[in-house]
This record gives structure tokens, sequence and C-alpha cells, in this order.
């Protein structure tokens, strides 16, 4: 169980820090929880490591869904005048 992996002990700021990182990876978008899980799994180990994972990943969507858009909408795109150099 413990082969080539690092134990992680309950150090809940580190949890979150590699579940941000393979959860929240701007290259490869997000995957499911089952994904998450096993690639985790596979260098770490803690207690709970699934219901820390589903835990992260549902409260994700819910503050997701929750996002207040603070920009307006874009019109037509308009050209830029461009200044003559003389």
């Amino acid at each position: 169980m413990f082969d080539k992996k690092f134990y992680i002990l309950n150090q809940r700021s580190l949890i979150g820090e590699l579940m941000s990182l393979y959860y929240d990876d701007l290259y490869i978008g997000y995957w499911d929880i089952e994904k998450i899980k096993e690639l985790l799994k596979r260098k770490f180990y803690w207690l709970d490591i699934n219901v820390d994972v589903e835990d992260y990943v549902r409260i994700y969507f819910i503050y997701q869904r929750k996002a207040i858009s603070i920009y307006k909408f874009y019109g037509k795109l308009v050209s830029l005048l461009t200044l003559l150099r003389l």
C-alpha cells in the first residue's frame, strides 16, 4: 500500500494544495472524481483520500456555479484608429 508513495500526514493545507494541483490544471482541464483519485493514489497516500477528493470536487462545483460575473458584455469589435507618422 505504501510502496514508493508519499505518506501525507493530516496536513489540510498540503492535501488541499495537492488536490488543487491535480484538479485545477490549466492545461488538461478538469478530470472526473475517479480519475483524480487514481492520479493521486499513484504517488500519495493519506487517510480518507476518497472522501477528501469527493468533497473538494463537490465544493469546487458549488463555488463555480455561484461565481458572479463582474464584467459587462462586449459589443461588436471595432477597428482602432491608427496614427500616421509624419
